[in-house]
């Protein structure tokens, strides 16, 4: 009585979405948790997010002109940041820290909208 990936998609995702309150997302936000991946896109998302919440007036536009201009790096390079004892530790998924691209201000919007749901 094993539940397989594809039976849980077949009762877990609805055959015809519905339009939810985060608008984006065609599925309900329980659902569309499930879509999301460990990333330093996720990464700033959740600073974008708590921002919000501080009501900072950053705007996702503002986080990816800060990491493409140098002036946060933990969204580009997060691996050359750390200390080297936890370089160590995470030497074997590095790449995950690492990315040679901005991610879209639209992008990271969009994630955190749906984080906010």
């Amino acid at each position: 009585p094993f539940l397989t990936i594809a039976q849980l998609c077949k009762h877990a995702f609805p055959a015809k979405p519905n339009q939810y309150p985060n608008g984006i997302y065609q599925m309900h936000p329980h659902h569309a948790a499930l879509k999301i991946q460990p990333s330093l896109t996720l990464l700033l998302s959740i600073i974008q997010l708590a921002l919000t919440h501080l009501r900072a007036g950053v705007a996702p536009y503002h986080l990816t002109m800060w990491v493409a201009n140098g002036q946060l790096p933990h969204g580009l390079n997060g691996y050359a940041q750390l200390p080297s004892r936890l370089k160590e530790r995470v030497e074997m998924v590095k790449k995950f820290f690492m990315r040679s691209f901005v991610p879209p201000a639209s992008v990271v919007a969009n994630l955190t909208d749906l984080l906010a749901t």
